[in-house]
């Protein structure tokens, strides 16, 4: 099993998993995140304007997403591109990203833009998992205020 790229900084964390391929953990570190992220593991779509992957998002926030990606992915840095995944039910998400860092097969995105439906759904995903409204407060705030 591979381990996720992390940083080095101070983090607490808590883990609780939930059914439905959700498990939560989150990690608070002053110094980096201002956005909590929630474990999704689902496959999804990502592609650009030539060519469409089937990847595996490994975690969401509201704000971007960390993606398993082939070895032999050649993304590009700063590169514009869309995910695409089912949610449940007829419920969809799509998001436009740009590639922040790409490490073997794992890939970080920021979202540039989402669609009311989409980030609604994910908002309400993320609110449901975290447990904890203040901290979905302070993502919010956060996003409304255009922090990265």
């Amino acid at each position: 099993m591979k381990k996720l790229p992390c940083n080095s900084s101070p983090l607490h964390s808590l883990t609780l998993q939930i059914p439905n391929n959700v498990m939560l953990n989150v990690q608070l570190s002053d110094e980096q995140r201002k956005f909590t992220r929630i474990i999704y593991r689902n496959p999804a779509i990502l592609s650009d304007k030539t060519e469409s992957w089937a990847v595996e998002i490994l975690d969401l926030s509201l704000k971007g997403c960390m993606l398993t990606v082939a070895e032999d992915w050649s993304g590009i840095l700063g590169r514009d591109y869309l995910l695409d995944f089912h949610l449940g039910g007829s419920i969809n998400i799509t998001m436009e990203l740009i590639l922040a860092r790409h490490d073997g097969q794992f890939a970080g995105f920021q979202c540039i833009h989402i669609d009311l439906d989409s980030i609604c759904e994910l908002r309400r995903l993320v609110e449901l998992n975290l447990g904890d409204s203040q901290i979905l407060e302070r993502d919010l705030v956060a996003l409304a205020n255009n922090d990265h």
